[in-house]
């Protein structure tokens, strides 16, 4: 059983954060079906993340612009709110909003659905964000 990277939990099952979801009644298994990413990534480095701890690990380390994208997308999709990726909005909102003072929404892209699924898939794709690899296996 491969470790994830960032949590240190096995990849194989619900990211460790996802047991605040239990704690409100509902499966963590459930939850880590409904946005439509895949449940785990593995980089030719060697590195595995479940999809919500990538996303915890790769979104601060975007661009300002591709920042907005994913989390854009993030929303259309449904990505489940962990803590962790509460925490990583708000942060990015107090920093990216400082910059962005007088800009009138989000710059989002307006995809939905599957388009949506693909497009964040295709981002969190691009490289491992502790190592900087840029080729995807998987």
């Amino acid at each position: 059983e491969e470790p994830c990277a960032r949590c240190g939990g096995s990849v194989s099952s619900p990211p460790f954060s996802f047991h605040s979801f239990a704690s409100e009644g509902t499966d963590p298994d459930e939850v880590d079906e409904r946005c439509g990413l895949p449940k785990l990534y593995v980089f030719p480095c060697g590195m595995c993340f479940h999809a919500t701890c990538l996303l915890e690990s790769a979104v601060p380390r975007l661009g300002r612009r591709r920042r907005g994208e994913a989390t854009a997308l993030m929303d259309a999709i449904d990505v489940p709110l962990t803590f962790g990726l509460r925490e990583m909005r708000r942060r990015l909102r107090e920093k990216d909003g400082k910059a962005r003072e007088g800009v009138v929404g989000d710059g989002g892209p307006g995809r939905e659905g599957a388009d949506a699924v693909a497009r964040l898939d295709e981002i969190l794709r691009e490289r491992c964000p502790f190592c900087g690899e840029v080729e995807f296996s998987g």
